[in-house]
């Protein structure tokens, strides 16, 4: 069986096919092929997630681990029970290959999939519970540990972040990984863009810049901060430039967005590239009563199914998600993150 043929079938949404020919894997073809193993596992999980959040979850482990939107139907826990299955062994194979980054990957995976089902959640929060009393593992977790209702010390995590980043030369992902995981549980939007901003260097040198920069303007703008906010885009702009497999935010001013009319608006919209989710910033269109998600629903070509307040807009194959600030700052940023600003 080819590898690349299931990896493909995966990369193209092609679910089905890359589902049944992985069903089809014999013992030996795993063996022979470790890496088998991966697509396996991926291929069972993504017919348990909602068609839409397929390939993001295909690349990224979600931020909101623990209401993340799992099918939950009774065929759906048996693909994603089957999946963890698969996911330990691939922790297993990698271990023994020496690839303990995989390996921990794939851990997380099958972790936080007990973690989501109610007949292993309990056994699931026990071993997360053991596992952070390792500092590295805790770095990894701490995410986990938050949305699971695990006690942390936070005060403790922050020293050791400092202590291991002192360490390692500010060479640890992992360090950098819980420092952004700390920003989020600052008590203010304006304590997290500032604890944003004092370990940018750190936190761009190993995560996404768009996670980091998402975040961030959402701070500033909450906080109030239009003006650093405003600063922020076109730092973000050049980042996305530089990184081919990012989108770089179209923005667009009073001017360009307001008055009596929208299209400029709508034109971008209907500029954006398909398969990514997509944000929208920005409560009404400078002179313009009506919000934009109205506008949205009343503009011929624009397909509204469902709104919330910060809920889907679809657009052909496209997601856009509505979030208010100030009606001076429109963008529309492609890409999956989640930009709330």
């Amino acid at each position: 069986m080819d590898l690349y043929y299931i990896k493909s079938a995966l990369e193209d949404e092609d679910w089905e096919t890359a589902y049944e020919e992985s069903q089809k894997l014999s013992d030996e073809d795993l063996k022979r092929t470790p890496a088998l193993l991966s697509v396996r596992a991926d291929a069972t999980l993504m017919l348990a997630v909602p068609e839409e959040l397929r390939l993001f979850l295909l690349q990224f482990m979600p931020f909101n681990l623990s209401t993340y939107p799992l099918r939950s139907d009774p065929a759906s826990f048996d693909l994603r029970r089957r999946a963890v299955q698969y996911y330990e062994q691939l922790r297993d194979a990698m271990r023994e290959l020496g690839l303990s980054a995989v390996a921990a990957n794939a851990d997380d995976k099958a972790l936080w999939l007990r973690l989501m089902d109610p007949e292993t959640r309990n056994g699931a929060r026990d071993e997360l519970r053991k596992s952070i009393q390792e500092p590295l593992v805790l770095f990894r977790r701490l995410n986990f540990a938050l949305h699971f209702g695990i006690a942390v010390d936070l005060e403790q995590v922050e020293q050791e972040v400092d202590r291991q980043t002192a360490l390692s030369g500010g060479s640890s992902a992992e360090a950098a990984f819980a420092r952004y995981v700390l920003a989020h549980t600052k008590p203010t939007a304006a304590e997290a863009a500032a604890y944003l901003d004092r370990h940018r260097s750190q936190l761009l040198r190993h995560l996404q810049w768009k996670a980091v920069y998402f975040f961030e303007i959402e701070a500033l703008a909450r906080a109030g901060e239009r003006a650093t906010a405003e600063e922020r885009f076109p730092e973000h702009t050049i980042s996305g430039m530089n990184d081919p497999d990012g989108t770089a935010p179209c923005c667009m001013d009073e001017e360009e967005a307001g008055g009596s009319s929208w299209i400029p608006l709508a034109q971008v919209l209907m500029q954006l590239p398909k398969n990514l989710h997509h944000h929208i910033v920005g409560d009404h269109l400078a002179g313009i009563d009506k919000p934009v998600h109205q506008h949205l629903r009343d503009r011929p070509g624009i397909l509204t199914i469902g709104y919330t307040i910060c809920g889907p807009v679809h657009h052909d194959a496209q997601e856009l998600t509505l979030a208010y600030t100030d009606p001076g700052m429109i963008a529309i940023v492609g890409g999956p993150g989640a930009l709330l600003a």
